[in-house]
């Protein structure tokens, strides 16, 4: 999807360590490429992880998968857009509203119901 907005796979996950390593990571080469790939599978775990436990709490979650993944996947993007990138080396950035929109539309279709119906149908 960042292909739409000019950027290669390699740039994405620089990007991605950029929230660990700062600025350096853009210019890091592959290590700071495979730093952003496994720092994506942490917080995609952690994202399903998450969903896991709170279909513990509250198990209706796994009888409406297909409602309560768009939810979570909103809430994920939400989450990661407004606490997670803040807080982290890349710090307060302005919002560039079509990426925003992008990767909501993509956590709403395929992140959190791909957890979702992961979770319920293997509980």
């Amino acid at each position: 999807m960042f292909g739409w907005f000019g950027s290669t796979p390699a740039q994405v996950f620089q990007g991605i360590a950029r929230g660990a390593l700062g600025r350096a990571a853009l210019t890091g080469g592959s290590r700071t490429v495979e730093v952003g790939v496994l720092a994506h599978f942490i917080v995609a775990f952690g994202a399903a992880a998450t969903y896991y436990g709170l279909s513990r709490v509250q198990p209706a979650l796994n009888e409406h998968p297909l409602i309560a993944g768009p939810l979570f996947g909103a809430a994920a993007h939400l989450f990661m857009t407004f606490v997670v990138i803040p807080l982290s080396a890349i710090g307060p950035r302005p919002i560039v509203w079509s990426v925003f929109l992008s990767l909501l539309v993509v956590h709403l279709i395929v992140v959190g119901p791909s957890i979702s119906i992961t979770v319920s149908r293997l509980r």
